[in-house]
């Protein structure tokens, strides 16, 4: 899970200094029922707040998480998709805390199931609009070094969550993100091997130690070897088996694109794949004459788009072609660790980290 944030004595006190204490951890939410958003109010213990608490002996995140909602807010979760991790480090009290925070769907709205103690001291549930809920949590004026903290961490996420809502366009890679190469890769191994009868297995372990420092790995193994490298074969690329599924669900929700370093016939591969209607705008490398990771390729997809860096994102299995340029462009970034890209260095930390194309859907 990506972290949002890390929250230190020198953001909330101006102090330097931190706690090594074993951290506590909890499982938080934004939950939502349509238009309304659940807020925890307190009189004793902290005035507005997202529902969640502590991780119990025995229980999973996700397991606490249902928990902590059926408690707090009487509802039982329709659908429950990650966030982010806010880090505490309260120097001062020697504390610290790991928060995972979740957005969850409910379909109806229940009674709350608090203690004696939680209803003694004034807790509450409120169902608010988006905007009331940020207003009421950001209007907050913390009372303890406590609350200070609590504020913090609610706003990290909700600001986190708002950048997410405010996402139009999701642009793709193609090779290695929505093509799968693999056979692509294998030819070209299997050709080297027999033609220069190199040992297989001593060449892919050069293969995969190259792909720790270079996106090209088959090609620097070769160069290492002093062999030549067969021609690209495209007859064997192929789908990914749930991607034609995967652009239909998320084209009924976003505008796709492409932005792909690709040889000419970008949009005929796309016809004869059936996935190039799912697309409003594609970007192919060939055919404008700019390759990634040149800034300049992004920027005209944005402008054809007519879409702002900060409401797309980039998704792609290269470190050096996808996310770094999307992320000095402002975008948000997805990084797929599919084939070679399993090997490849985070130099750069993406927004996200997801090891296939099948599991986009849960960080978005």
């Amino acid at each position: 899970m990506k972290l949002i944030a890390e929250i230190t004595d020198k953001e909330i006190l101006g102090k330097e200094g931190l706690s090594i204490a074993k951290p506590r951890y909890t499982a938080r939410a934004i939950v939502k029922n349509g238009d309304l958003y659940a807020v925890i109010s307190s009189e004793k213990f902290h005035p507005y707040s997202l529902p969640g608490g502590g991780i119990d002996d025995g229980e999973d995140i996700i397991t606490a998480l249902k928990r902590e909602i059926l408690e707090e807010t009487g509802c039982t979760c329709k659908s429950i998709s990650e966030l982010g991790i806010v880090k505490e480090n309260r120097a001062s009290t020697d504390y610290t805390q790991c928060s995972y925070y979740y957005v969850v769907e409910v379909d109806s709205i229940g009674i709350p199931n608090f203690t004696e103690e939680e209803i003694n001291s004034g807790t509450a549930l409120q169902w608010n609009t988006l905007p009331e809920t940020i207003r009421l949590i950001n209007d907050i004026q913390p009372a303890t070094y406590q609350q200070q903290y609590l504020k913090a961490r609610d706003i990290a996420a909700l600001t986190e969550y708002i950048e997410l809502s405010q996402l139009k366009w999701i642009f793709f890679d193609l090779g290695s993100t929505l093509i799968d190469e693999t056979d692509c890769y294998q030819n070209r191994i299997d050709e080297i091997v027999k033609i220069n009868s190199i040992n297989r297995d001593e060449f892919v372990c050069c293969v995969k130690n190259c792909a720790k420092e270079n996106a090209f790995a088959i090609k620097t193994a070769a160069k290492k070897y002093g062999v030549n490298v067969p021609h690209w074969r495209c007859e064997y690329e192929k789908l990914y088996p749930c991607t034609k599924a995967l652009l239909e669900r998320l084209s009924q929700n976003y505008h796709l694109g492409i932005i792909a370093n690709q040889k000419m016939g970008t949009e005929g591969r796309l016809e004869k794949w059936k996935i190039k209607d799912y697309f409003d705008v594609i970007i192919s490398s060939t055919e404008l004459g700019v390759s990634k990771p040149n800034l300049q390729i992004f920027e005209i997809a944005m402008k054809k788009a007519g879409c702002q860096p900060n409401n797309a994102i980039m998704v792609g299995d290269r470190i050096d072609n996808d996310i770094l340029p999307a992320k000095l462009l402002g975008m948000k970034t997805v990084w797929v660790k599919q084939a070679f890209a399993e090997y490849q260095p985070d130099s750069v930390i993406p927004d996200y980290t997801i090891n296939s194309i099948e599991e986009l859907e849960s960080v978005l």
